[in-house]
């Protein structure tokens, strides 16, 4: 286990790792409505990785990662090497249910026990 990777006493936050439903359902005109499902709810550690500025044009849009740490996941291990399929995206309870969207899945350690998501807000 590398340094960077966290104890379980580091894992103060708490998060529920959210599925888009596929196919989407549509409303009464037949746009997509777009619905989430809980798969799982987990012990992580959330902290805001860096912040910069974008400019879009005449518009200044801020970004920022968000890198989450917490037990290995079958289920976004295998999203992480899925092409197609719906999305998936976090809810950190503690800041009022924070829509985190996951950006990559990484393996760190190489290991099934941590996985470091990086996520946009």
């Amino acid at each position: 286990m590398t340094d960077r990777m966290p104890h379980a006493g580091d894992l103060t936050d708490q998060v529920a790792i959210q599925r888009q439903k596929y196919p989407a359902a549509t409303d009464e005109y037949g746009a997509p409505v777009e619905e989430w499902e809980t798969i799982a709810t987990r012990r992580a550690k959330v902290r805001d990785a860096n912040g910069r500025e974008l400019w879009l044009g005449r518009q200044m849009e801020p970004e920022v990662s968000v890198s989450v740490d917490l037990y290995y996941l079958p289920e976004l291990a295998a999203w992480r090497s899925a092409k197609e399929g719906p999305k998936m995206r976090l809810l950190e309870k503690l800041n009022g249910d924070r829509v985190l969207h996951i950006a990559a899945v990484l393996n760190p350690d190489g290991d099934q026990r941590f996985l470091t998501l990086v996520c946009k807000r």
